[in-house]
């Protein structure tokens, strides 16, 4: 098996999707623009995207494949299209690391992938509250911690805390 990682970032349509789903690991950023376009003029998606439209949860790919609506940034990491999800200012730098390597591996991939993947409490409460909504359709979101009780003062002040970089950096907005 060949090891590759997909680094998806801007606009993924099409073939490009169908090439780059099917890898073990597909890092998207916050400019990641994913669409199924074909359908606006007519067609059907290609063989690579159906194969995997099929396979989304709650019927999303169903949806995706029939309509040409699209998905941004984080909600392509949260229908599970992407295994990773990183900032896009560190996208060279992530490509770098992984050229430098002599040996490559699934656990060196995985180990460096990890070190960038941005990671957000805040974003798994919205992920879970919309999944019980939108996907499972049950309004049983699975909540950690699963009472108020439980709440400690480290979850709470984890929210506050400053990022690694000093700076709040707000994604640029694209209108389409």
């Amino acid at each position: 098996m060949t090891l590759f990682v997909a680094l998806i970032d801007e606009i993924t349509i099409s073939g490009s999707v169908g090439l780059s789903v099917h890898g073990l690991y597909r890092v998207i950023t916050e400019r990641t623009i994913f669409a199924m376009p074909k359908t606006s003029i007519g067609l059907y998606p290609n063989v690579e995207g159906s194969y995997f439209l099929l396979r989304l949860k709650g019927r999303l790919g169903i949806y995706l494949g029939l309509t040409e609506n699209r998905l941004k940034g984080k909600d392509v990491y949260f229908a599970a299209i992407a295994t990773h999800y990183i900032r896009s200012q560190d996208i060279c730098e992530l490509e770098e690391k992984f050229i430098s390597q002599d040996n490559i591996t699934d656990r060196i991939n995985r180990e460096i992938l990890n070190q960038y993947h941005m990671k957000n409490d805040g974003d798994q409460r919205f992920y879970e509250g919309a999944k019980a909504v939108l996907i499972d359709r049950d309004h049983n979101p699975k909540w950690d911690p699963a009472t108020l009780e439980e709440v400690t003062d480290e979850n709470i002040n984890a929210q506050f805390k400053p990022s690694d970089d000093g700076d709040l950096i707000l994604p640029r907005q694209q209108f389409l």
